[in-house]
């Protein structure tokens, strides 16, 4: 069996476990004053990506303090939502997944002759 971390890696990961668990508070970071001038990338102006931007936003609570409740801050906003009520869980590759579904579904009943039948038949005994 192949170890997923080496011996250096596993001791470097410890470490950090040690030093984040510590209950001394975390300082502040604005992240508008990081340099990211060593990164290539191209500002966000697609509409898909302003799209996946927003999603993103809106997963997020701002209005928490990310050194005293990271997750809060990173999920809180998509805690807000409500699970469906025919789900026992939700997240965000579960919304993408029933997305996809009713996209297929619409393709799928659009197609039309023998070529529809046999995609709605493949569809109905190996998808379903």
């Amino acid at each position: 069996m192949i170890p997923l971390l080496t011996d250096q890696e596993d001791d470097a990961f410890k470490q950090f476990m040690d030093d984040i668990s510590r209950d001394e508070p975390c300082e502040p970071i604005d992240l508008r004053e990081l340099n990211y001038n060593h990164i290539e990338h191209q500002e966000c102006i697609t509409a898909e990506c302003k799209k996946q931007a927003k999603v993103i936003k809106n997963s997020m609570n701002d209005k928490i303090d990310p050194c005293s409740n990271f997750f809060d801050y990173a999920c809180g906003g998509f805690l807000k939502k409500p699970i469906p009520p025919e789900r026992s869980f939700w997240s965000n590759f579960a919304a993408l997944y029933q997305k996809n579904e009713n996209t297929l579904r619409k393709l799928i009943e659009g197609v039309e002759g023998k070529t529809g039948k046999a995609i709605k038949t493949f569809h109905f005994c190996v998808i379903l």
